[in-house]
């Protein structure tokens, strides 16, 4: 991943009408009021938001940990050491978006009945969403491509948009973790991530907690996607046989996600209620079926 020497973005989220369209459209489908004025302002700042809650929560120095969120064009979150010496972790804005999509394509594939063709179809969504590790520039165009499910399954996206968020609560705590274990100061590792895994795991629990009593924060977790940890996962997983399937060489300084999946999943499930518990069952579900058309489409 090339970063930039002072770790900034190499451009910062800025609303544009076309993400402040897509963005009214979910309202309308989702019968929520939607204030353009206000929304342009917060997603300048989202991120940034959602990472001092976080902090704040989970009971850290304001200034312990830098933060950015933008694009890097590479489709994923990260944590270094600054040149300052302070311990910085980014964001590229397309990863939240790879969450958000693939939560929805999932919970479709979960929750409604599809002959093969509309499961056909949702792979080939899929695999689209698969290409923005590739080439990040295609997130426009990927968009389009996911409008139809959301204006098809309209009542979903309340399920879909938390269990989005909560992976990336938990992708967040993950990098979080880095950062406190003194990992940025080691040579990667399957073990360095493992570890990270079990102490994210730990956080996002702590997290879950404290929105039994304030739920008014952006990482709120819904008790019903508690279990994103482990979806994450399995969409992990799916990711890396459609990889192998095309022939791409996984890193083996990183464990595979079956491997990290044994490591949280008996850190996680214990929380759940019935219903986390039987979303957590239901969406591996869905994406196991998903991978039953993914792997050989193009």
């Amino acid at each position: 991943m090339r970063l930039r020497p002072d770790l900034a973005p190499f451009q910062r989220s800025v609303p544009t009408k076309a993400s402040l369209d897509f963005a009214e459209q979910i309202a309308a489908l989702t019968g929520l009021p939607f204030d353009r004025e206000a929304v342009a302002a917060d997603s300048l700042s989202l991120h940034e938001t959602m990472f001092a809650d976080l902090v704040r929560i989970l009971g850290l120095e304001a200034d312990e940990i830098e933060f950015r969120s933008g694009s890097y064009f590479a489709v994923r979150a990260f944590a270094v050491r600054a040149e300052s010496g302070a311990a910085h972790v980014g964001l590229d804005l397309t990863f939240d978006y790879w969450l958000a999509a693939l939560a929805h394509l999932g919970v479709i594939a979960t929750c409604e009945v599809l002959s093969q063709a509309q499961l056909q179809a949702i792979a080939r969504q899929v695999n689209e969403t698969f290409l923005l590790f590739e080439d990040a520039s295609r997130f426009r165009s990927v968009r389009e491509g996911l409008k139809p499910y959301l204006a098809g399954y309209p009542h979903l996206i309340n399920l879909s948009e938390g269990l989005g968020r909560a992976m990336l609560v938990f992708t967040l705590c993950h990098e979080l973790a880095h950062c406190r274990l003194g990992h940025l100061d080691r040579p990667g590792s399957r073990e360095i991530e493992l570890e990270a895994d079990r102490a994210a795991a730990e956080l996002f629990l702590e997290v879950g907690r404290h929105g039994e009593s304030d739920r008014a924060t952006t990482v709120h977790v819904d008790p019903k996607v508690a279990g994103a940890p482990i979806i994450l996962m399995h969409l992990l997983a799916l990711h890396e046989a459609w990889l192998t399937f095309h022939g791409i060489t996984l890193d083996s300084t990183r464990p595979r996600a079956a491997e990290r999946l044994a490591g949280i999943e008996p850190l996680i499930r214990p929380s759940l209620d019935e219903i986390a518990a039987y979303v957590v069952d239901g969406v591996a579900n869905g994406i196991a079926d998903i991978r039953s058309s993914l792997i050989g489409t193009g």
